[in-house]
């Protein structure tokens, strides 16, 4: 079974993890990952060409050769049976979400296509998909509070809130597209 969890930072996905006794995290080992890159090659590339132009900035087009490249990794640990019990954090859907939140509203129109495809092929690879869920104010505290080092550390209470609500947007509306298993955690 491969699953992936998603939601906003500070939402409780790693906590909700380790509770969990039977899920996995994926850790691919150098052959995976090569693995994983052969396969880009010889499977996705033409999808990649075909809508990498629709993209505009190499950092767009970065996070769009990551999510395939997500999605050929997820495909190959699905294959291991090893583990009969894998979950994917930071997997192709949130880094669908990070392309989502870098691209203009004209840019959304102009790969809705790509959308469509990378999140019927999201559906496929993946058995479940959890969505975990919290109030923006409760995700807000918990990052502000974090002993470690987080990428929200340095900056100012609203530019954060700000991230989190178009990162729940996104998550949202691809949420309303693959139907995941929703976990409120606000405690």
């Amino acid at each position: 079974m491969m699953a992936e969890i998603y939601g906003v930072a500070g939402s409780g996905k790693t906590t909700y993890v380790r509770k969990q006794n039977r899920y996995h995290a994926i850790n691919p080992g150098f052959f995976q990952k090569n693995l994983a890159f052969v396969r880009f090659l010889f499977m996705d590339l033409p999808l990649f060409l075909r809508h990498v132009f629709l993209i505009e900035g190499y950092n767009k087009k970065k996070i769009f050769f990551v999510i395939i490249y997500k999605l050929q990794l997820a495909e190959i640990m699905k294959k291991d049976s090893s583990k009969t019990h894998r979950i994917y954090d930071q997997g192709p859907i949130y880094s669908l979400c990070r392309l989502l939140n870098k691209s203009s509203s004209a840019e959304h129109e102009r790969i809705a296509d790509l959308v469509d495809i990378l999140i019927e092929r999201i559906k496929r690879v993946f058995d479940e998909t959890i969505y975990i869920n919290c109030d923006d104010q409760v995700a807000l505290q918990r990052v502000l509070n974090r002993d470690t080092s987080h990428m929200y550390k340095e900056r100012d209470r609203e530019s954060v809130m700000s991230d989190i609500a178009v990162w729940k947007k996104n998550f949202d509306y691809i949420h309303s597209r693959i139907d995941s298993r929703v976990i409120v955690n606000n405690n």
